[in-house]
């Protein structure tokens, strides 16, 4: 996993495109002997469209050459109809998408946009009409190894994860925690990646911009991490997991126990109430 440690009021310049990726080349360069390459969340600044030819149909030749894999976050546009996703594109020997599918509030979308429209001149965050990807999207696999794949915060709901299972037996979470600083929530998000590991018996890939990446075990324990806002790689081999753990089968049922929950607290109100008055 490359941590390219890109400051965030940097990242959308237009002319330190070239700066940026070469960073991540630099380092990518170093490791073909990966079967997978992770970069981060919108590691690559700008649109898919403006940069397939120039930026990533080449690093998906070489990649493929060196008989290796990269998953790297970008923005996928469709500008002709002006959606654009929040993306990971695979690339090289194997080849896919995925788009995120739980957007961030005001964040990657604003809800009722025609009444906030005022918030233009205050807030200034690219690509923040983002779409949400499809429920059913194709997994993306490297040799047969089938890729849980989640973006930024959906690592934080344990239904987003449970979309990719059982089928997927690696898990991975492309983020970029610049946004938070030098602050508590990098750390939190890392403990957070570890309780989904945990709960789905599976490990996990966090590669971040600015840290912590991390590899996490099936146990929720983390291997190896990288040190906060350095340009590193970190490097591991991990073995994928199958089969379901007790709390899969909870997570597929959470939402009907808690509905169930609800009522029963609702008719044990009502009896509770109406003995009072019958007494």
């Amino acid at each position: 996993m490359v941590q390219g440690n890109i400051p965030q009021e940097v990242k959308w310049k237009y002319e330190e495109r070239q700066n940026i990726f070469d960073i991540y080349w630099r380092e990518t360069n170093q490791h073909w002997d990966s079967d997978l390459i992770i970069w981060p969340e919108t590691a690559i600044p700008g649109r898919s469209e403006e940069i397939e030819q120039n930026v990533l149909i080449p690093m998906s030749i070489v990649a493929a050459e060196q008989d290796s894999n990269i998953l790297t976050g970008i923005v996928v546009s469709e500008a002709a109809i002006n959606v654009y996703y929040n993306s990971m594109l695979l690339l090289g020997s194997n080849q896919g998408v995925y788009h995120k599918r739980h957007l961030v509030i005001f964040g990657e979308y604003y809800p009722m946009r025609w009444l906030l429209d005022f918030m233009r001149s205050y807030i200034n965050i690219p690509y923040s009409d983002l779409e949400s990807g499809p429920a059913d999207q194709d997994r993306l696999s490297i040799e047969g190894v089938v890729l849980g794949l989640s973006i930024c915060f959906e690592d934080v709901f344990s239904r987003e994860i449970l979309i990719a299972l059982p089928e997927a037996s690696i898990l991975v979470n492309a983020s970029n925690d610049a946004w938070f600083g030098d602050s508590l929530a990098p750390h939190q998000h890392l403990e957070i990646a570890q309780m989904r590991s945990l709960e789905f018996g599976r490990p996990m890939l966090r590669s971040t911009n600015t840290g912590v990446s991390a590899f996490i075990n099936h146990h929720g324990r983390i291997i190896e991490r990288s040190e906060q806002f350095k340009t590193q790689s970190i490097t591991q081999t991990i073995q994928g997991r199958i089969g379901v753990t007790p709390f899969y089968y909870f997570a597929r049922v959470q939402g009907l126990l808690a509905l169930l929950i609800i009522f029963w607290l609702i008719y044990y109100g009502f009896r509770h109430r109406s003995a009072k008055h019958q007494s």
